[in-house]
């Protein structure tokens, strides 16, 4: 199919005139960059719920608007209790190994679309334009983190090491968090949607022109989704290597400052 992208605006105006043709997108993405096809999303996870069961440290902030899973740790000195987080924490994604903390996510991308067509028959192309709005972003993030079953034996000195630890873990989710959610990108992603004003492509007799017209926008926005999502893989990718996967607390400053 031959299509072309002109900026037209006398024809844009002519088409104007015949009756336009609404519809609407919602396309997923996964954390390795790919658009998710049916019957591969994730559950939703719903909100910032504490553990059930097991009580967190004081001064705990949980994000808002990811879902949490927790996996339970025991121990009676702070020590052990470390060791049991790198134990029993979930797998890496190639699980050549354990971590203490995991993330997990896909994106969301939704627009609307207004659809106006002409026909030229003499050249048999199809002139489309096209009005983007409404164009929506969403995440589904899952966060895993350690629970401590009993901190009774612990003395006060060992719960504010323990405290320490997992607000050390939570920053660092926290911080992917801000990666996957970065509004700067986008934007980036929704000013190049709204770049799609004007077609023309090849007329051929019976052929289901608005069906053709959202394939090839579906087409577009899928590269553009998986662009995105693939950045934003790579990113998060590159903070936990530089962080050491929380090992490296300091270095996360460092990571946003150099603007990675």
């Amino acid at each position: 199919m031959n299509f072309k992208r002109p900026v037209l605006w006398s024809v844009i105006l002519l088409l104007l005139a015949f009756s336009p043709a609404y519809s609407g997108i919602d396309q997923f993405f996964d954390s390795s960059g790919k658009m998710l096809r049916g019957g591969t999303a994730m559950p939703v996870a719903h909100g910032a719920a504490k553990p059930s069961g097991y009580a967190l440290p004081e001064g705990i902030e949980l994000v808002q608007g990811a879902g949490y899973e927790f996996y339970p740790v025991a121990g009676r000195t702070f020590a052990e209790i470390v060791k049991a987080t790198n134990d029993n924490g979930p797998f890496t994604k190639d699980r050549s190994g354990r971590r203490p903390y995991n993330n997990e996510w896909q994106l969301g991308l939704s627009y609307q679309f207004r659809l106006t067509t002409a026909v030229d028959e003499e050249r048999s192309k199809i002139h489309a334009a096209l009005e983007i709005y409404d164009i929506a972003f969403t995440d589904n993030i899952r966060i895993t983190l350690p629970a401590l079953i009993d901190d009774t034996s612990l003395t006060p000195v060992e719960k504010d090491l323990w405290g320490q630890y997992l607000s050390r873990l939570v920053a660092q989710t926290r911080d992917l968090v801000s990666i996957i959610r970065d509004q700067e990108r986008r934007e980036k992603v929704s000013g190049s949607i709204r770049e799609i004003t004007y077609l023309i492509f090849d007329y051929q007799e019976g052929m289901d022109i608005e069906r053709t017209v959202e394939s090839y926008l579906r087409q577009e926005t899928e590269k553009l989704g998986e662009e995105w999502a693939g950045e934003i893989s790579r990113r998060t990718a590159d903070y936990e290597k530089v962080t050491a996967f929380g090992l490296k607390h300091e270095m996360r400053r460092s990571f946003f400052r150099k603007g990675r």
